[in-house]
């Protein structure tokens, strides 16, 4: 009984978060490389880019955490879409400020291969669209403590040409 709830707890759990993420339109509106109205591409962006903070990682390590899965799958979604076929991606790992920054340099490199061979492995995407690119602490967050758990996060920008 007592494993029956804590399942029944995780599930319920993992559907709340769930609802916190961005949706795959919010996250394709990020990423997409042009603008539209209508239907109809209007311009190119400048830039093309979302930080999700929301991909996590098991502590000290480049495994990814569980519940990472649903936005991990809403990003694989968008990246398969029609017309984002052709387009190519960063996908950067960042650290925040504790701990040597060599170290610190290496791990987000790990993180960054890690959802690269993710998104690959899971949702087919062809590896020579995905670039992975670890800065460690060099990008801390502003106006937010060097040490806060938000600046351990994945971007994924689109590389526009």
């Amino acid at each position: 009984m007592k494993y029956l709830f804590i399942i029944i707890f995780s599930i319920f759990l993992n559907l709340a978060y769930a609802n916190e993420l961005p949706t795959e339109d919010e996250i394709y509106q990020q990423l997409v490389p042009y603008e539209k109205s209508r239907g109809l591409t209007i311009k190119k962006k400048e830039k093309a880019s979302f930080d999700f903070d929301m991909i996590n990682f098991e502590f000290d390590s480049s495994v990814i955490s569980i519940n990472s899965y649903e936005i991990l799958k809403r990003i694989g979604n968008v990246l398969n879409r029609d017309d984002m076929q052709t387009v190519k991606f960063e996908i950067i790992g960042h650290t925040d400020a504790k701990g040597d920054a060599n170290y610190n340099q290496k791990l987000s490199e790990k993180r960054a291969k890690s959802v690269k061979n993710y998104l690959i492995d899971n949702y087919e995407i062809k590896s020579s669209r995905l670039n992975d690119i670890g800065k460690g602490e060099s990008q801390l967050l502003p106006n937010i403590d060097s040490l806060d758990s938000k600046n351990r996060r994945v971007q994924i920008n689109t590389i526009l040409n």
